[in-house]
Protein backbone atom coordinates (compact mmCIF):
# COMPACT_ATOMS: atom_id res chain seq x y z
CA UNK A 1 0.00 0.00 0.00
CA UNK A 2 2.45 2.17 0.37
CA UNK A 3 4.42 1.83 -2.61
CA UNK A 4 0.68 2.95 -4.50
CA UNK A 5 1.03 6.05 -2.71
CA UNK A 6 4.59 7.20 -3.72
CA UNK A 7 3.76 6.25 -7.07
CA UNK A 8 1.74 9.72 -7.89
CA UNK A 9 5.07 11.88 -6.84
CA UNK A 10 7.03 10.14 -8.82
CA UNK A 11 5.31 9.89 -12.30
CA UNK A 12 4.48 13.95 -11.11
CA UNK A 13 8.48 14.55 -11.08
CA UNK A 14 8.93 12.51 -14.18
CA UNK A 15 6.44 14.48 -16.15
CA UNK A 16 7.75 17.83 -14.92
CA UNK A 17 11.53 16.97 -16.19
CA UNK A 18 11.32 18.46 -19.66
CA UNK A 19 11.97 15.80 -22.39
CA UNK A 20 15.71 16.29 -24.56
CA UNK A 21 16.08 14.95 -27.48
CA UNK A 22 18.90 15.53 -30.33
CA UNK A 23 19.29 18.47 -31.91
CA UNK A 24 17.67 18.72 -35.75
CA UNK A 25 19.89 19.28 -38.44
CA UNK A 26 18.18 22.70 -39.16
CA UNK A 27 19.07 23.93 -35.70
CA UNK A 28 22.45 22.47 -36.01
CA UNK A 29 22.73 24.93 -39.11
CA UNK A 30 20.96 27.67 -37.29
CA UNK A 31 23.58 27.24 -34.42
CA UNK A 32 26.36 27.13 -36.90
CA UNK A 33 27.72 23.94 -35.42
CA UNK A 34 27.94 21.77 -38.52
CA UNK A 35 29.53 21.99 -41.70
CA UNK A 36 27.46 21.42 -44.94
CA UNK A 37 28.74 18.13 -45.39
CA UNK A 38 27.65 17.22 -41.56
CA UNK A 39 24.63 18.80 -42.50
CA UNK A 40 24.13 16.73 -45.51
CA UNK A 41 24.43 13.41 -44.34
CA UNK A 42 22.45 14.49 -40.78
CA UNK A 43 19.49 15.16 -43.79
CA UNK A 44 19.94 11.90 -45.13
CA UNK A 45 20.12 10.03 -42.11
CA UNK A 46 17.24 11.75 -41.43
CA UNK A 47 15.19 10.88 -44.19
CA UNK A 48 16.19 7.68 -43.96
CA UNK A 49 14.73 7.13 -40.89
CA UNK A 50 11.53 8.96 -41.67
CA UNK A 51 11.48 6.36 -44.38
CA UNK A 52 12.09 3.37 -42.74
CA UNK A 53 9.24 4.83 -39.79
CA UNK A 54 6.99 5.16 -42.68
CA UNK A 55 7.59 1.95 -43.92
CA UNK A 56 6.86 0.69 -40.41
CA UNK A 57 3.55 2.37 -39.66
CA UNK A 58 2.31 0.42 -43.45
CA UNK A 59 3.33 -2.55 -42.15
CA UNK A 60 1.93 -2.06 -38.56
CA UNK A 61 -1.46 -1.02 -39.98
CA UNK A 62 -2.00 -3.53 -42.10
CA UNK A 63 -1.31 -6.27 -39.35
CA UNK A 64 -4.10 -4.10 -37.55
CA UNK A 65 -6.41 -4.36 -40.53
CA UNK A 66 -6.05 -8.31 -40.61
CA UNK A 67 -6.22 -9.04 -37.74
CA UNK A 68 -9.53 -7.00 -37.13
CA UNK A 69 -10.88 -8.81 -40.26
CA UNK A 70 -9.73 -12.61 -38.98
CA UNK A 71 -10.98 -12.06 -35.89
CA UNK A 72 -13.74 -10.30 -36.95
CA UNK A 73 -14.75 -13.17 -39.08
CA UNK A 74 -13.80 -15.86 -36.69
CA UNK A 75 -15.74 -13.80 -33.53
CA UNK A 76 -19.10 -15.35 -35.73
CA UNK A 77 -17.89 -18.67 -36.75
CA UNK A 78 -16.21 -20.18 -33.40
CA UNK A 79 -17.75 -21.35 -29.57
CA UNK A 80 -17.09 -20.76 -26.15
CA UNK A 81 -13.91 -19.28 -24.99
CA UNK A 82 -12.36 -18.90 -28.58
CA UNK A 83 -15.43 -16.70 -29.57
CA UNK A 84 -15.05 -14.76 -26.46
CA UNK A 85 -11.02 -14.30 -27.70
CA UNK A 86 -11.71 -12.93 -31.17
CA UNK A 87 -14.52 -10.54 -29.64
CA UNK A 88 -11.76 -8.83 -27.04
CA UNK A 89 -9.42 -9.00 -30.18
CA UNK A 90 -11.66 -7.05 -32.57
CA UNK A 91 -12.99 -4.65 -29.51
Amino acid sequence: MRRLILLPPLLGLLLAVPARGQAGADTLARRGAATPSVLTSLQAFDAERTRLDQRGLRVLGAWAVGNLLVSGIAANQTEGSARYFHQMNVG
